[in-house]
């Protein structure tokens, strides 16, 4: 991607594996924590979108991805993610970081 890129776009989808066996408790909902008000997440896809077009004030755009499922008792999972932005040849491009969710 480049600066120019038409918001919102989908930028990657996360994925998290919850073996149970039963539909419900195996049904994984994702939720977005990030200082900066640029990305989202879809809950039941996840889905990654950016919603606001970069600029150079940005260097890297830090957020978490967290990851519940419906089982009782609840358990959760974080991955974080870093787009670092960076400008070659007058152009901004992202690079994406990311680690795995398990629950």
């Amino acid at each position: 991607m480049d600066i120019l890129t038409q918001v919102p776009t989908d930028i990657l989808t996360v994925k998290a594996i919850d073996n149970d066996t039963q539909i419900y408790n195996s049904e994984v909902y994702y939720s977005v924590t990030t200082g900066q008000d640029v990305v989202t997440v879809n809950p039941t896809t996840g889905v990654v979108t950016l919603h606001k077009r970069l600029s150079g004030m940005y260097k890297e755009l830090a957020f978490t991805i967290s990851a519940r499922d419906g089982g009782s008792p609840q358990r959760t999972g974080r991955t974080k993610l870093a787009i670092i932005i960076k400008i070659l040849s007058g152009e901004t491009f992202l690079c994406l970081y990311a680690l795995c969710i398990m629950l």
